[in-house]
């Protein structure tokens, strides 16, 4: 068979300037996204200097997500995620650390990672838990990420003298050899992706920074960096920050003498989802996810298509999660590095990379994370951000749902964020959804 023919980016340019038909080729190049211009095509004269090596996951964990405050009401929840198929369970945690062991210890016997999210970190639990066994630990994540809740909540959980004292305490008697964080927060409220990943960065800098020496050491290494985070809509976007995230992670480990594997986790966003077209939200879950995957994320949790306003509905929860196992058992898509070899995704890999590089550099020579958040830099930051894409999705044509659309007699509770006045050391980082002004209209609310 005769070798196909090959075209050089001039050739192409030609083949299509024929084709528009006297139009200019300069019509077809999109306006800069977050400084990027979109061309028509991409071949090898884009590709960047350094392509990321990175190995693509070739296990993709279902999460299911779990809040409880008891061991009872934790167990039941945890079959009830296992009977799904769920091999790793996001536990939000908000009892006691005997509870927490407890329930540590009964979800020991099942194939089954636990990852933990804990608002607080007693002493008395890093003392259970260190007493368990290496075989026992290398199941179970811990997650104590006071950054996040300061970004969250507006607020840290005693000072940050405190915090980031017992953050480093923790770290240091459990000898962990992983270190999680929770960004997803960046882009629910707003944030773009260049922004999403150099504030990322600049959280773990905080932390990198905190780590005893000990665990430094070839002895006791930190080897993992767990990063939990949303995905949105632009799919061949979202799917290039995905890459780039892991790119980034195991630079910045290089930069502290660690080598490092990232593990990322996507659920898809709140942001562009809406009260009214349920159904929608599922095909953009879909989207969401599968970019994610693509992209080299290590685990998928699922997002009801009615989660906004339904609390516990099985159903839903379950077709979620139904769609989540498709995407990874029957697309034959884990383990595959599907865009190894796309010049567009290589290029909007490493321009994501490098803004992004340039953008924490910024932050470092003004004093880190911490001292931005307090200035409230990052905040201001991302609400511009937001009012600018809020701006775009506005001036597009958007019809008013039908009445039964709008029925709201099956709300078991309210999609529209409300800030309860309370006393915050910082300004927070909400949840802005781009539809929520509209709803709120028709809503009459």
């Amino acid at each position: 068979m005769d070798e196909p023919m090959r075209f050089n980016a001039q050739q192409w340019k030609q083949l299509l300037q024929w084709q528009l038909d006297g139009k200019s080729y300069q019509e077809l190049i999109s306006p800069e996204i977050e400084g990027i211009q979109i061309k028509p095509f991409y071949d090898a004269e884009d590709l960047p200097k350094v392509v990321p090596d990175l190995e693509h996951p070739k296990k993709v964990y279902l999460q299911e997500r779990i809040r409880s405050k008891d061991d009872q009401q934790g167990w039941i929840s945890a079959q009830e995620a296992l009977a799904k198929g769920a091999d790793k369970l996001r536990i939000t945690w908000l009892g006691s650390s005997t509870d927490a062991l407890a329930l540590m210890n009964k979800l020991g016997a099942f194939p089954v990672v636990q990852h933990w999210v804990f608002y607080s970190v007693t002493e008395e639990f890093i003392d259970q838990f260190s007493r368990l066994s290496p075989a026992f630990k290398d199941t179970v994540r811990v997650e104590w990420d006071p950054l996040a809740m300061l970004a969250i909540t507006g607020n840290w959980v005693t000072t940050q003298q405190n915090d980031l004292a017992h953050w480093r305490q923790m770290h240091s008697l459990l000898a962990l050899d992983h270190l999680c964080i929770d960004v997803s927060r960046y882009q629910e409220s707003g944030g773009s992706i260049i922004q999403q990943l150099a504030y990322t960065m600049a959280q773990l800098e905080v932390y990198f920074n905190l780590l005893p020496e000990p665990l430094k050491s070839s002895d006791q290494v930190i080897s993992q960096v767990h990063v939990y985070t949303v995905n949105s809509g632009d799919y061949f976007m979202e799917m290039a920050k995905i890459k780039a995230l892991r790119w980034l992670v195991v630079s910045m480990g290089s930069w502290y003498g660690l080598s490092l594997t990232c593990h990322v986790t996507v659920r898809p966003s709140r942001r562009n989802k809406t009260a009214y077209h349920t159904t929608q939200n599922t095909l953009k879950s879909a989207a969401e996810l599968l970019s994610g995957l693509m992209g080299g994320a290590s685990a998928l949790a699922p997002l009801a298509h009615n989660e906004l306003i339904q609390s516990g509905d099985v159903q839903a929860q379950q077709e979620a999660f139904h769609q989540l196992a498709i995407l990874v058992h029957e697309t034959g898509l884990v383990g595959q590095d599907l865009g190894a070899g796309s010049y567009y995704v290589a290029y909007l890999t490493d321009q994501w990379a490098q803004k992004a590089l340039a953008l924490n550099q910024s932050i470092r020579n003004s004093g880190g994370w911490i001292k931005a958040m307090n200035q409230g830099n990052i905040q201001q930051k991302i609400e511009q951000h937001h009012e600018k894409t809020l701006k775009a999705y506005q001036a597009l044509e958007r019809k008013q749902p039908s009445d039964k659309d709008l029925d709201t007699t099956h709300w078991t509770k309210s999609p529209f964020s409300r800030l309860v006045p309370k006393k915050t050391s910082i300004a927070l980082l909400p949840v802005r959804r781009l539809s929520e002004a509209d709803e709120r209209k028709w809503y009459r609310l």
